[in-house]
């Protein structure tokens, strides 16, 4: 049987049955109840978007009178016979055919270091085609390495320590002891030209593309960082750190995600700018820090997209399956919805212990959560590995708090928005 096509409609159980003709929605008695829900809601919308007035009720996720009277509406325009009001396999065949072409997200224009989902998964794909004796561990750590700790020369030793200790398990040293580190050997130029793309994220002159890796756009035209999604994986799948993040102590992914993004800005705004901030940002007429300024910079968008898909990814990695077919899993919708459409709610199951989190485990949250921040930034204050003689007493950081509810009021809004969107 045909699957529905329209993204609107795609993967919905219920819908899908109305088209297979096992199921109908229609209107059994006149004074309820009624059938409810997601699906319901999905059709109000479609009829609402073709000019059929739902005056009384709207688009209220309750097939009553009043929604069996506009599809009847729509069936007489479209010609369906009978033209009642039930929703079957007519109705929704013709439905789908009617918004099967919609896109229902903007076309990004693309910047400077930002590609397509679909040049991405091929440049991805053709990487691993160039290193088949890589497992999928050993190319993810490959690749990763073209970012992190990159190919720079400027500043690369010190960055090479820095990301040799934080991940010392990871395979990074191929068996003749060089770095095991992506190049254009096999590949077509134009795909390693797409991941080997910089981009700027906080650009200074001297600096426009600070940024060491590239975005790309999913389906919904959301920016992802390809290093910080590489490097948080890469981190879960080797938890253990080696001196100087053990002696805090700090776990890997700390350093490598989230917790350093937003920890990294509250350093910053408690101590203006410093160590090593892009820009110092000028402080508010009141005398206060920018905190919006500080935490945008430090936590953008696609490094925490980046940060929370990575931890998703890690969760849906099948045994055996190449990190290419991870990522397709992920992204791209096919016979199943692709894995991102949950990405908030999979997230927030990882960090509030539950998919609907509610303001109490918000608030539990954030007191757990920025415990753990203020270690990473009692570690990113201390500097670099030389000047760092004595570890420092833990100490509670002004603005941790602050930066930690922000994130997770960020996921709070985000799950809205998901549970509207993919439901």
């Amino acid at each position: 049987m045909p699957n529905l096509k329209a993204f609107r409609f795609r993967y919905d159980p219920v819908l899908q049955a109305c088209l297979d003709g096992t199921q109908q929605l229609k209107v059994v008695s006149q004074t309820g109840p009624f059938e409810t829900g997601r699906h319901v809601l999905k059709i109000q919308r479609a009829l609402l978007d073709q000019g059929f007035a739902l005056p009384q009720h709207g688009a209220d996720s309750q097939y009553g009178p009043e929604t069996a009277t506009a599809v009847s509406e729509f069936k007489t325009q479209q010609q369906l016979l009978p033209n009642d009001g039930v929703v079957g396999v007519k109705t929704m065949t013709t439905l789908d055919a009617i918004f099967v072409d919609e896109v229902p997200f903007p076309t990004p224009v693309l910047g400077p270091g930002e590609m397509t989902l679909d040049d991405f998964v091929e440049a991805f794909q053709a990487a691993e085609g160039a290193n088949p004796g890589d497992s999928p561990e050993e190319f993810l750590t490959r690749v990763r390495q073209l970012y992190y700790p990159g190919t720079d020369p400027d500043g690369l030793t010190f960055r090479e320590i820095a990301f040799d200790r934080l991940l010392p398990d990871a395979p990074r040293l191929l068996p003749d002891g060089s770095r095991r580190l992506l190049t254009p050997a096999g590949m077509d130029p134009v795909f390693f030209g797409r991941l080997s793309m910089r981009a700027p994220e906080n650009p200074v002159p001297g600096r426009p593309l600070d940024n060491p890796s590239p975005y790309f756009y999913d389906a919904t035209a959301t920016r992802v960082d390809l290093g910080h999604l590489l490097l948080t994986v890469d981190a879960l799948l080797h938890p253990r750190a080696d001196t100087p993040y053990s002696d805090f102590p700090v776990p890997a992914i700390d350093p490598a995600s989230w917790v350093a993004d937003i920890g990294i800005g509250a350093v910053w705004a408690e101590q203006d700018g410093v160590p090593d901030a892009p820009r110092v940002l000028p402080r508010l007429p009141d005398g206060q820090p920018d905190l919006d300024g500080y935490y945008l910079m430090s936590a953008p968008e696609a490094d925490l997209v980046g940060d929370v898909d990575g931890f998703n990814l890690v969760t849906s990695m099948l045994a055996g399956s190449s990190m290419s077919t991870t990522l397709v899993r992920y992204y791209v919708d096919g016979e199943q919805p692709a894995l991102f459409r949950q990405r908030w709610r999979a997230f927030a199951n990882t960090v509030f212990g539950t998919s609907d989190p509610l303001a109490d485990d918000l608030i539990a949250a954030v007191s757990t959560w920025t415990t753990r921040v203020d270690r990473f930034n009692d570690l990113f204050a201390a500097g670099s590995f030389g000047s760092l003689l004595s570890v420092p007493d833990p100490r509670q950081w002004r603005h941790s708090s602050d930066f930690v509810a922000r994130f997770f009021q960020t996921i709070l809004d985000q799950l809205a928005v998901e549970t509207d969107r993919f439901d």
